[in-house]
C-alpha cells in the first residue's frame, strides 16, 4: 500500500494484513487487520510502533518512500504486543543509533 501523508510531516507507514483471520485468537477478522505505524518527520525522524514480524519488509518499503530506515532517530513502541513491536529487532539492526522508547509497562518488563 505504501506511505500516506495524513498531516504535514506525519505519514502512515503501516501494513494491511489480509491473512490473519482472528484477533487475539478469538474475534473474527473477515477483512483482516491493519497494523498502524506512523513516521513523524521533522528535524529528526521518529517511527511510532511497527508491525507484526512477517510484515517487516513491507514496513521498510513504506518507510523508504519517505526516509532512509537506517537514519531513524527514534523508535517509539506503545506496547510490546507483536503487532506493535514485531519489526523492532530488524529496525534496531538497521538503525543501531536510534534511541528506543518503550511504554512504562514495557520498561518494567525489561527491567527499566
Amino acid at each position: 500500500m505504501g506511505a500516506r501523508e495524513i498531516r504535514p510531516g506525519v505519514f502512515w507507514v503501516g501494513v494491511n494484513d489480509r491473512t490473519t483471520d482472528l484477533f487475539e485468537g478469538l474475534w473474527p477478522l473477515p477483512q483482516g487487520v491493519s497494523y498502524n505505524s506512523y513516521l513523524v518527520v521533522g528535524e529528526r525522524v521518529a517511527l511510532i510502533d511497527s508491525v507484526k514480524q512477517p510484515f517487516s519488509e513491507a514496513l521498510l518499503e513504506s518507510i523508504s518512500q519517505i526516509a532512509d530506515p537506517a537514519k531513524l532517530d527514534f523508535l517509539v513502541v506503545s506496547h510490546m504486543e507483536p503487532d506493535h513491536s514485531g519489526a523492532l529487532p530488524l529496525l534496531r539492526r538497521l538503525a543501531p543509533r536510534s534511541s528506543c522508547h518503550l511504554g512504562v509497562r514495557s520498561c518494567m518488563f525489561y527491567g527499566g
